[in-house]
């Protein structure tokens, strides 16, 4: 039986006015799935060097970093798994179609270059890692050319 549904995935930023954040200036990427953002609250960000990191790797975990920007203090995570017929988290708990993976991708790229131009940090992402995280992103759209 072909698996047919698949969850919604969105990004938004998270700016530093949010959650005393002040200290590190700049903004998150959060990551929503179906609605809500992923993972134990609203103050989680995305790790975008392990995001991208794992749109390549059969097996991988993406980290996901509360507001106090300290990852043994409250990282989590989400382990995937890439298949031909969508991105999976967590133990195919979630299911991600390719088309969204990329759309998603593309607005985290589009949110870190408006963000350092104008000389905005955005947290976990470094600019000068832009051309990985566009490889990264077309190793992607041969997945959903392939769905």
């Amino acid at each position: 039986m072909q698996e047919t549904g698949f969850n919604k995935i969105e990004v938004r930023t998270m700016p530093d006015e949010v959650y005393g954040a002040r200290d590190r200036p700049g903004v998150g990427i959060q990551i929503l799935i179906d609605d809500d953002v992923y993972t134990e609250g609203d103050d989680y960000y995305v790790n975008i060097e392990s995001f991208f990191k794992a749109l390549s790797e059969p097996e991988a975990v993406i980290e996901f970093i509360g507001g106090c920007h300290l990852s043994p203090c409250c990282a989590n995570g989400a382990w995937t798994k890439l298949a031909s017929d969508a991105w999976y988290w967590n133990d195919r708990r979630i299911r991600l179609s390719w088309p969204d993976i990329c759309k998603v991708s593309a607005e985290m790229l589009d949110i870190i270059t408006e963000c350092t131009g104008r000389k905005e940090e955005v947290w976990t992402a470094e600019a000068s890692r832009m051309e990985f995280y566009r490889k990264q992103l077309e190793y992607a759209e041969t997945w959903a050319t392939m769905t």
